[in-house]
């Protein structure tokens, strides 16, 4: 009986189980496939069934929207490409006369060294 004691009080409790699962269905599926956070007409915009006036109004503004950021984007590739134009034609001046320099530079070593050996032959 003492054995029988000692090997009740050795076993370890039976865990307590958690409740299973709930069964809820997927928005999913309750939505059938359809996201139920996706906006298809944006808050505060053009709503299916309002006033047609209001939806092309709304198309209107965003066509001229998109025309007025189309036309900036040129204007700024056309300045880019001007400032780049402006660029390179300097860049081939300066090239012109470092070349025009490198030669006058040239001439004045030339002069100077006929102008050492005269005055070098009368001495």
């Amino acid at each position: 009986s003492k054995t029988a004691h000692n090997r009740d009080m050795r076993k370890a409790p039976a865990p307590r189980l958690a409740p299973g699962p709930v069964n809820l269905p997927s928005l999913k599926k309750e939505y059938g496939g359809i996201d139920p956070d996706l906006l298809i007409v944006p808050k505060g915009q053009a709503v299916w069934g309002g006033k047609k006036e209001v939806a092309d109004d709304t198309t209107t503004a965003a066509a001229a929207k998109a025309a007025a950021e189309r036309s900036r984007t040129a204007a700024r590739a056309e300045e880019a490409r001007n400032a780049a134009e402006a660029a390179k034609v300097a860049e081939e001046e300066a090239a012109r006369a470092v070349e025009e320099l490198a030669s006058r530079a040239a001439a004045a070593r030339e002069r100077a060294s006929k102008i050492a050996r005269e005055a070098a032959e009368r001495d």
